[in-house]
């Protein structure tokens, strides 16, 4: 007898149609003077990331994933085709529509360009690695970089606090 498989199966209301309006400056992403006080206090190697990703926009996975080899620095483009998952394995992005070419600002290819002769080398050419050259965790990420530097911003009293601006990157 046959059966129809799927029946018991429901699907979730995609809520994000239901968030109550436009989004709003300050509360579902970050004021300029947000923006401008993390790149001022953002240092050394967090620099080039942080402003990478306020002006194009990627996933902390598509930077801890991104090689220099889809860096182009004359064109001002970013090809975004890979990115490291929680365990720092590289990959392909999770869409089809993940792979996509971003421009870049001058400030970004300036910022880039300086971190190129800064960046640690590695095997795997990873315009953001850690020390080794290695993938660098989400959690050194967040606990060595995004959670000082919101403290340092005034952006958060509690280190333990997520933001919209940490939800974003």
């Amino acid at each position: 007898m046959a059966q129809n498989v799927a029946l018991p199966v429901s699907i979730k209301n995609d809520d994000r149609q239901a968030s109550g309006g436009p989004l709003r400056t300050g509360t579902d992403f970050p004021t300029r003077s947000e923006l401008n006080a993390t790149i001022e206090n953002a240092a050394g190697r967090w620099r080039p990331l942080i402003i990478t990703a306020i002006f194009t926009g990627m996933r902390a996975s598509e930077l801890r994933g991104l090689p220099w080899r889809d860096v182009d620095l004359d064109g001002g483009v970013i090809h975004v085709r890979q990115r490291a998952d929680a365990w720092n394995n590289l990959g392909p992005p999770k869409s089809k529509a993940g792979k996509r070419n971003i421009p870049l600002a001058p400030i970004v290819v300036n910022a880039l360009r300086q971190w190129k002769h800064e960046c640690p080398k590695g095997e795997l050419d990873l315009v953001f690695p850690n020390g080794s050259g290695n993938v660098e965790s989400l959690t050194n990420l967040w606990k060595r970089f995004w959670i000082p530097v919101q403290l340092k911003c005034g952006l958060t009293a509690d280190a333990g606090k997520v933001t919209q601006m940490e939800r974003r990157l």
